[in-house]
């Protein structure tokens, strides 16, 4: 198995920063990195554009109470992620934060412009802090609430700027057990630690229609999933460092079948993202060859 060097200058202290994935996203990967690191990176060709949110934002945020979840990324957030707006042909990183007079502002960075930028889009009311980076899924970032009160996950379109909600599959669905993720071009929600519940995977069949949350039994408790091969299997990371097949019955029961000692470690930051493989430039890149090509006359 090969190793992929990170786009991180060696650091003077000896102490390693936290590197955490914010997301992924037609072939770029967003990462943070502590303190206020952005960087988004292609691993395939290698460019990446590296930027800081303190003078935006942290220097001018308002404290926000400290949750047990102290490793999450740009955690003075309300909101944040990594995302793809269509129309302007432009990735964004997006971060939703409060001022010190306590108000409001959702603002994203714009890799074209190489440019903190605000969104002309109110949040909506009572919007609370949402504990990990949104999901980017068909055009719009996915936010699970952090209320275990809270049945709704927070939808923003980002091209159509533009908030939703789409309700849990049901009242039981605890936020901070569940993770989310896209299974076979759907949305899905699967959990990370042993419970009563530890045993569902839930796939909305149906993009924002609440009748097709569909449940998958799954046996052995503990189970990433990361996606559906071409054969129709799921395939996901096991509790005891393996990664593994598993296949769904008429009663939407699943079976493992082969498994693959692959030897990862689950810290309870642990991350795992698709990554699909993509030669396209970062925006900024391509403005910057334009650039130089107007200045030379071309």
């Amino acid at each position: 198995m090969g190793f992929i060097s990170l786009p991180f200058s060696p650091m003077k202290r000896k102490i390693h920063p936290r590197v955490h994935v914010i997301g992924s996203c037609n072939g770029l990967v967003c990462l943070h990195r502590e303190p206020y690191s952005l960087t988004v990176w292609n691993p395939t060709t290698g460019s990446y554009k590296a930027f800081s949110y303190y003078r935006h934002i942290v220097r001018n945020s308002y404290p926000l109470e400290k949750t047990w979840n102290c490793l999450k990324p740009l955690r003075i957030t309300l909101l944040s992620g990594f995302g793809y707006d269509e129309s302007k042909d432009d990735y964004l990183v997006i971060a939703a934060w409060k001022d010190k007079r306590e108000e409001n502002h959702f603002d994203f960075y714009s890799l074209r412009s190489s440019s903190w930028k605000s969104f002309d889009v109110a949040l909506p009311n009572n919007t609370t802090r949402r504990r990990d980076p949104g999901l980017f899924f068909n055009g719009a970032l996915h936010w699970l609430p952090e209320d275990i009160n809270d049945d709704k996950i927070l939808v923003f379109d980002i091209t159509k700027k533009r908030f939703s909600v789409i309700y849990k599959p049901e009242k039981e669905v605890i936020s901070y057990h569940a993770k989310m993720i896209v299974l076979g071009g759907c949305l899905a929600l699967y959990f990370t630690v042993k419970s009563s519940i530890h045993g569902k995977i839930w796939i909305m069949e149906e993009y924002k229609v609440h009748t097709s949350w569909t449940l998958y039994k799954n046996p052995k408790g503990l189970f990433q999933p990361l996606c559906v091969s071409s054969d129709g299997n799921l395939v996901g990371l096991s509790g005891n460092s393996s990664l593994m097949k598993a296949r769904a019955n008429v009663e939407r029961e699943l079976s493992y079948a082969s498994r693959v000692h692959v030897g990862y470690h689950t810290y309870d930051d642990h991350k795992s993202i698709m990554y699909t493989q993509s030669f396209m430039p970062l925006p900024s890149d391509s403005e910057e060859k334009k650039k130089k090509k107007r200045e030379l006359g071309m």
